[in-house]
């Protein structure tokens, strides 16, 4: 007799939420994700982030009670602390007058960074985004990526218009040159808050709605976090508890199921990569990292592992996180070339074995290189080669290690040399297999013409793959010149000795 089959849904609960629909959430979820609304947009059910209300303007409920430490104590509750901003944050404001309504996403955890007086402290990064929407469903919506990565987000002191004086405890995010808020108390003595959106180069234009000032009538904050990844419980009625995947998965010892990400929940306690001093995120997840780790140890297979779990916990090295594209950390500066905007890397870097990864723009391929020599010891000669057996230069068609290729040099005395990049930079090539350029595009202030918008290019950094033959063939990559729009630098270390 065949047993029904029931399968339990997780239930995603709704948004705590006055401005906008629940549904609408599953729309700001596609764009933080990047996915197409058209052919990926998510539903409710299957959303992957959680959004959790900190902030509502002017509330006097219970709500307000529950999470007072997110308000702005000497303004009436009409502001936000930056608190909110302890992590990825989403906004949403309803102007006075027209019912528009207007947002901001946040990806950045400004715990420790808050404005001074006179500074915008700006933070680096390609995620946030900007949008304007007609209704509470998404009708019509206009949205704005940032264009200008350095000058992304700031945070400052929010001041009160035509008065120039600072609001008590005032401190907001700004968004480039393009949304900004002010504190107004008229000569009657009501309050408000205004925002101020402008045409800008930071991020994409037009801009989300016409440039001016509007009072903003409704302002809500939400944190947002991905949502646990739990296993969907089935089970085979009556026996429910016997069955359950989370049960197979856990108790069958030759078990051959694949499921992406689940290292990361176990990885802190066994400290296998320490990124100590950045946002714990990486460019590839850890099942290919545990394979790259088999390459290290001479191994030549290009396969997926059976069990990425057990070959995660079981390898022989630890990965320290020194450097991070456009994501300097002040307990890593000698890590980062000053002179390029946070973009390059130091030879500091490969003062020990140490594994670079590299995302190219545009796609999700991954390249990458392991340069098992000291360079503290070897920096007489810039036009040497190292020799050297056990470097290699791989790629990849996704951060899980998908179709990989592995390269591994040919001719052990060309293996790896060290390279000048403009302006004054020193970084390591691999043979003439895998080099790298620094285009320092065409601006020399931070605040470019507005009226040459078309004409602007931000420094950036290329790689340049070529079929020279010092490395083993095909090339990793087709032979040309790739932009990278993400670069992490690890040191390599053994814990077996």
């Amino acid at each position: 007799m065949n047993e029904e089959i029931k399968i339990s849904h997780q239930i995603n609960p709704l948004v705590e939420t006055k401005i906008v629909d629940n549904d609408f959430f599953a729309l700001v979820a596609t764009w933080i994700n990047k996915k197409d609304p058209v052919k990926d947009l998510y539903t409710w059910s299957n959303t992957p982030f959680k959004f959790t209300p900190l902030f509502r303007m002017k509330d006097a409920t219970d709500f307000y009670h529950q999470n007072n430490n997110y308000y702005n104590k000497s303004t009436d509750r009409l502001l936000p602390t930056m608190k909110c901003h302890h992590g990825p944050s989403l906004m949403i404001m309803k102007l006075k007058s027209s019912g528009k309504i207007i947002g901001t996403y946040n990806p950045v955890s400004w715990k420790q960074k808050l404005g001074r007086s006179g500074l915008c402290e700006y933070e680096n990064t390609s995620e946030s985004f900007i949008f304007s929407i007609e209704d509470a469903i998404g009708t019509n919506y206009i949205l704005s990526r940032v264009k200008n990565f350095r000058r992304a987000i700031c945070s400052e002191e929010v001041y009160s218009r035509n008065y120039n004086t600072e609001v008590p405890n005032g401190v907001l995010l700004r968004f480039g040159e393009g949304l900004q808020f002010y504190y107004e108390e008229d000569y009657r003595g009501e309050e408000s808050v205004l925002c101020h959106i402008k045409r800008n180069d930071s991020y994409e234009q037009p801009a989300i709605i016409p440039e001016g000032v509007y009072t903003i009538d409704e302002w809500e904050i939400f944190r947002v976090s991905k949502r646990d990844s739990k296993f969907q419980t089935r089970t085979y009625s009556p026996v429910i508890s016997k069955y359950t995947t989370f049960n197979y998965i856990f108790t069958n010892p030759s078990r051959k199921i694949k499921i992406r990400n689940p290292i990361r929940k176990i990885r802190n306690s066994h400290r296998k990569i320490i990124c100590d001093g950045f946002r714990p995120h990486q460019i590839i997840e850890d099942e290919f990292i545990a394979l790259i780790s088999t390459w290290i140890e001479g191994e030549n297979s290009t396969e997926e592992l059976d069990d990425p779990y057990d070959d995660f916990l079981e390898m022989p090295f630890q990965f320290t996180l020194l450097f991070r594209m456009n994501g300097r950390s002040k307990s890593h500066e000698k890590y980062y070339n000053q002179s390029t905007y946070n973009l390059l890397p130091t030879m500091k870097c490969h003062h020990g074995p140490s594994l670079m990864i590299m995302r190219i723009k545009d796609s999700e391929e991954i390249i990458g290189a392991y340069n098992p020599i000291n360079w503290k010891l070897d920096l007489s000669d810039k036009k040497t080669y190292a020799t050297t057996t056990e470097s290699f230069i791989f790629s990849s068609k996704d951060e899980y290690g998908t179709e990989a290729t592995l390269s591994r040099v040919k001719t052990p005395d060309k293996a790896i040399s060290q390279t000048s990049v403009y302006p004054n930079g020193i970084l390591l090539k691999f043979g003439e297999d895998l080099s790298f350029i620094y285009r320092h595009g065409n601006i020399h202030t931070d605040e470019p013409d507005y009226g040459f918008d078309d004409d602007i290019i931000w420094p950036h950094v290329i790689c340049h793959i070529k079929s020279d033959g010092l490395y083993e063939q095909p090339t990793i990559l087709p032979e040309g010149r790739y932009e990278i729009d993400a670069w992490e630098i690890y040191r390599v270390t053994r814990t077996d000795k």
